[in-house]
């Protein structure tokens, strides 16, 4: 009975829809003519009653039909609405039944999301970040914050994901249908977490129809040998020389693909903080005295010397006899801070030279001074000058009896060796931050690793203001014989063996290094070259802070001092290396 009352329903308004499509009413009058939009959206309230009422029906197997075979009648209906319409030529009568179809086998609680999704396309504005979570969340973190703050919307599943979501389907949803582009952070530790690959496969098949989709980004050193087959042909953004270099590339490429953005709104990127835990280090108003690893130039000779080449030889090589003193190459002189004469002596062996006149050493830093040719510019005359210098310090500290290491930048440490401290693990005075006196160590012996360590310094002269030596301080590991251990070893024994060194130890390292360099002098007078000296204070320029930290600078009683430096060598040495992360 239910189901001839569906019927009956459907059939007493026949005629109200029939009046609808021909424009005819009961008696025969013709209604005004109205545009098609109109007369298809009249087409679509009246059937909907009737068409979701027969739907709804409870007659014998309609139940049935109406739920667990809801999908397939809607589309075998569509069909058939596509075929008619079709052979009809009537486009916009085809789009008002699919409408219809739609409405009647969606189920009533996503009847308003399938209307909205039928009748505007979803936006796709999002850029989705693919990661190994958690090892690779601090880059993630950085990266997505400057994103948002470049005025791109951000998906990054530690934000979405909230309690109870159904983790692989709101990803998958969140790549195939909110995504503009997927940036895939690519590192060891990502090329090993099944569903990171997975992440990436669902984005290699929406780049399919959207090339250039997923955009690989390498991070942590990653050797691009290991580069997933998937990602070979793509052009890989490399994080590791710098994640802010990688990011300008990053934003050139999206700029280029037309990315959406919105306003810039610096409270967007406050949800990519990491929450602070209770012992967090905070800002205070407290004014607070800060320590830097620089040097700061008192004094330089006021000129350059210069000696023209004769021959034809150009690029000079450091040979043993023409390294006793710092010099650089310009077109066709030898620049440096010893006497002409003692140039054209000392290079005897590698080219023939001729005295020339001096250059004031303010004028060239500041691009006045022309040799031959063009005036040689600023930036170029201060490299070539921090480059005179830095051999320099190299020179007084071999001179010295400090060994040194190369680093894979061409850098070289020099480091305190056991000779340097009378013996391995040698005690040195020096007067600490706080003003204190205190000894320190700077080598020692790792039993548990067979190596023995030790501090060192390189260097990295700068023009800027305040005029500078940058010291970066470092540890090297040697053998028992003294012989440094190869680069894949120093790497591992650093981030194992120095792992619980803050910034108070390193601090301490420094300046008793430069108490053992300066023999408790207040000034480093580093030679250059016939009895001229570069003069540098002994003790790292200090800055004063406006505002301090919560934790504010150690305090250390200074009868505990050296024994508590004893005990942290010991505990050090003794740690175990600390385990791999669990994959």
């Amino acid at each position: 009975m239910a189901g001839a009352a569906g019927a009956r329903r459907l059939s007493a308004g026949a005629g109200g829809v029939e009046s609808i499509v021909t424009g005819s009413s009961a008696a025969g009058a013709v209604a005004p003519r109205e545009s098609r939009c109109g007369s298809h959206l009249r087409i679509t309230l009246a059937l909907m009653p009737w068409l979701r009422a027969m739907a709804e029906t409870e007659a014998p197997g309609a139940r049935h039909w109406a739920t667990t075979s809801r999908l397939n009648w809607r589309g075998y209906v569509r069909l058939v609405i596509l075929l008619a319409a079709g052979a009809a030529r009537a486009p916009l009568i085809l789009a008002s039944a699919i409408f219809m179809v739609d409405a009647i086998f969606t189920p009533p609680v996503q009847l308003r999301k399938t209307v909205l999704v039928g009748l505007l396309p979803i936006a796709k504005n999002a850029i989705f970040i693919s990661h190994a979570t958690p090892q690779d969340n601090d880059v993630v973190r950085w990266l997505g914050s400057k994103l948002e703050l470049a005025g791109y919307e951000v998906w990054f599943d530690l934000e979405r994901l909230k309690g109870g979501d159904i983790f692989w389907a709101k990803i998958e949803n969140a790549i195939r249908e909110e995504s503009f582009r997927m940036l895939a952070i690519v590192s060891n530790i990502a090329i090993q977490k099944p569903n990171v690959q997975n992440e990436w496969e669902a984005g290699l098949v929406v780049e399919k129809s959207v090339p250039g989709f997923v955009i690989p980004i390498t991070i942590g050193g990653f050797n691009f040998d290991n580069l997933p087959i998937r990602f070979v042909r793509k052009n890989a953004l490399d994080f590791t020389p710098g994640w802010h270099q990688g990011l300008i590339k990053l934003l050139d490429t999206l700029e280029d693909a037309n990315a959406p953005r919105s306003a810039v709104d610096p409270a967007r990127a406050r949800h990519w903080l990491p929450e602070m835990a209770p012992s967090a280090v905070l800002r205070t108003p407290a004014a607070e005295r800060l320590e830097s690893t620089w040097l700061r130039i008192v004094s330089l000779p006021p000129a350059l010397e210069t000696a023209k080449i004769l021959g034809q030889e150009r690029r000079i090589k450091e040979t043993p006899e023409n390294r006793a003193v710092p010099w650089f190459e310009h077109e066709d002189r030898i620049v440096g801070f010893t006497k002409a004469s003692e140039l054209v002596s000392i290079m005897s062996k590698s080219a023939m030279l001729r005295v020339e006149k001096t250059a004031d050493l303010e004028g060239f830093l500041s691009g006045d001074i022309r040799f031959d040719g063009e005036a040689v510019r600023s930036g170029e005359a201060k490299k070539r000058t921090s480059h005179l210098l830095r051999q320099a310090w190299e020179l007084a500290l071999e001179a010295k009896g400090f060994p040194f290491y190369m680093q894979s930048n061409q850098r070289k440490v020099h480091y305190v060796s056991p000779e340097l401290t009378g013996g391995i693990k040698g005690k040195v005075a020096f007067t600490d931050f706080d003003g204190k006196l205190r000894k320190r160590g700077l080598n020692g012996q790792s039993p548990k690793n067979e190596a023995n360590w030790h501090f060192g310094v390189s260097v990295n002269p700068s023009f800027d203001e305040p005029r500078r030596i940058e010291l970066r301080p470092a540890v090297i590991f040697t053998d028992y014989d003294g012989k440094p251990l190869d680069a894949a070893a120093q790497q591992r024994l650093r981030m194992g063996f120095c792992r619980n060194w803050f910034n108070d130890r390193w601090r301490g390292f420094l300046r008793c290094f430069l108490a053992l360099l300066a023999k408790a002098d207040s000034e480093i007078k580093v030679p250059v070259g016939s009895g001229r000296f570069m003069v540098l204070e002994a003790s790292p320029l200090c800055f004063d802070s406006p505002v301090g930290l919560s934790d504010g600078p150690p305090e250390i009683d200074d009868a505990l001092a050296v024994v508590l430096d004893e005990a942290a060598e010991r505990v050090v040495e003794d740690e175990e290396e600390p385990q791999e992360d669990a994959q």
